[in-house]
């Protein structure tokens, strides 16, 4: 840190900048911090929900249901885990947090777990009927058809859009029931061009918008979409709260609700 006329100068670091913490004593005595609502009068009313859901537990051609599926890869996980954790190994930390966050959305594709140091097959279950709609997949149905029959879009954030990709799916879900979705990629839409890319499918009547928060959670004004589903939610609390005020924004005239969508686990 070095000083200058008229303030302090972060060193610099590769490409970006490093502040150095003591510095900040001689700034917050500088410091206003603002809400939104501190500079924008009149904007709509702003409520978060929570939306429950029970996991499927009706067997189908596999001898599994979405619930006990869950159960045979949370009880077997649990104990591997709890083996490798009394030999002093951490390799299955990661494996059983994003296998079990992941299985209830993507459990059509089924789920084979690997050891990541041996490679041996920890557990296996086989894909559930594609055919049948889940409670979660359900509750996203029928919350888009209600949004639409008040005039409204919903913008879905969902964070499994690479190797486990369940956007896919939610497209599929969605258009068969007759709406009319669009979906945002990464590598499909650059940065510079995401907010004309989605005023272009507000234009196109779309119902609903599926994408990765991380996309949108700045620089974006989504006024178009007054309910913000998190289908499925963010490691980081900065993301989502950034992320779900996409369309909490200056020039918003409808009341903006944001639904955070989870599913209850009992185990068997």
């Amino acid at each position: 840190m070095r000083w200058r006329k008229g303030g302090f100068v972060g060193k610099r670091v590769g490409a970006g900048v490093a502040l150095v913490p003591s510095a900040l004593f001689h700034l917050i005595h500088n410091t206003v911090f603002l809400r939104l609502s501190d500079v924008a009068s009149g904007l709509p009313p702003y409520e978060e929900q929570i939306l429950l859901s029970s996991m499927d537990a009706e067997e189908d051609a596999t001898g599994y249901s979405q619930s006990s599926a869950y159960n045979h890869v949370f009880e077997e996980l649990r104990l591997e885990l709890s083996d490798a954790l009394k030999s002093g190994s951490k390799r299955l930390l990661a494996t059983y947090l994003q296998t079990l966050l992941a299985y209830p959305d993507g459990c059509t594709k089924g789920e084979t777990v690997f050891d990541p140091r041996s490679g041996d097959v920890i557990v296996q279950v086989p894909p559930l009927s594609e055919d049948k709609l889940y409670p979660k997949e359900r509750a996203l149905v029928d919350l888009v058809a209600a949004e639409r029959m008040a005039g409204g879009r919903v913008l879905a954030y969902v964070t499994h859009t690479g190797t486990r990709d369940v956007t896919e799916r939610m497209d599929d879900i969605l258009t068969r029931h007759g709406f009319r979705v669009a979906v945002m990629k990464a590598d499909a839409v650059a940065p510079d061009k995401r907010e004309a890319w989605v005023a272009n499918k507000v234009k196109e009547g779309i119902d609903a918008l599926i994408c990765h928060p991380r996309l949108v959670q700045t620089g974006l004004d989504l006024i178009d979409f007054p309910t913000i589903c998190w289908a499925e939610v963010d490691y980081s609390v900065y993301v989502m709260r950034q992320a779900s005020r996409r369309s909490w924004r200056i020039g918003q005239t409808r009341p903006v609700k944001v639904v955070y969508m989870c599913l209850s686990h009992k185990s068997a």
